[in-house]
């Protein structure tokens, strides 16, 4: 699995987002973002394919859940939870 140029971008335009607005966002979502840069920088360092697809699910994970914040999908936020681990 290749390094996608789709991942090189979301992660360049989530770090400019961040460093644009760190002050406007809630600690959990800098928290989120931060975490989801991490991942796509360890995914795009790694040789191992499967290491690749775990970094990846992690960081959409976090992805996912900064995008889809709102009360009614933070109640079922256990659903989220359970993609933390499924790395397929």
């Amino acid at each position: 699995m290749k390094s996608l140029t789709n991942v090189v971008d979301l992660t360049q335009r989530i770090e400019m987002v961040l460093s644009k607005n760190r002050s406007s966002l809630s600690a959990e979502d800098v928290i989120l973002l931060e975490r989801c840069i991490l991942f796509f920088k360890k995914m795009r360092k790694t040789r191992s394919d499967i290491a690749k697809k775990e970094f990846f699910a992690k960081g959409i994970s976090c992805w996912t859940n900064f995008l889809a914040k709102n009360e009614l999908l933070n109640k079922y936020s256990g659903y989220f939870k359970s993609l933390e681990n499924n790395t397929d």
